[in-house]
């Protein structure tokens, strides 16, 4: 009975492509593989960090490898390009659907559209490494680990005006 169970079928670990907590990251990549001349250099400041589904890391690793967004601009094999040497099925199948899967329709692929996207990304990334700090922050003594603390605070504050700055950027992107 024990190998019968062994035997069955396990489900996967990596959470599905499409759920709605990893829709930034797919309306970005989709950005970056379809319009990389609407992203250019304003990626810059992306990571595979920002990217929390491994797949969707995987593919922007693979976009990085491929000399990044700026790249791609006016360059008809750059899909192919991103592919080449994926190894992965997954990463290179979420590759072929993402260049290929429509970006809403009243959306125009404009500055602001874009900015939106990529700033938002970096929101999240923000938010998640907040509350990262505030679990160490509560877990942590003031008075025996005074230095950890005042620093841990400081990094606190650095990262919650850093996620302002970023949300007034997607306020006054307009997208």
């Amino acid at each position: 009975p024990a190998q019968a169970a062994d035997a069955a079928p396990r489900r996967s670990t990596v959470p599905d492509l499409r759920d709605p907590r990893f829709g930034i990251e797919r309306e970005t990549l989709k950005l970056v593989l379809q319009h990389p001349m609407a992203i250019g250099r304003t990626s810059a400041d992306i990571g595979a960090n920002d990217f929390t589904h491994p797949t969707y890391r995987a593919v922007w690793e693979r976009v990085a490898a491929a000399g990044g967004a700026a790249s791609g601009q006016n360059d008809p094999g750059w899909v192919s390009k991103v592919r080449e040497g994926v190894t992965d099925p997954a990463v290179s199948s979420a590759i072929s659907a993402l260049a290929v899967e429509p970006i809403p329709a009243s959306k125009e692929i404009d500055a602001p559209y874009v900015a939106h996207h990529l700033f938002r990304l970096q929101e999240l990334t923000a938010l998640r490494r907040i509350d990262e700090v505030k679990s160490r922050l509560q877990r942590t003594n003031p008075v025996e680990h005074e230095t950890e603390f005042n620093r841990m605070f400081g990094e606190l504050a650095a990262l919650e005006q850093h996620r302002r700055t970023l949300r007034e950027k997607i306020v006054g992107s307009g997208a």
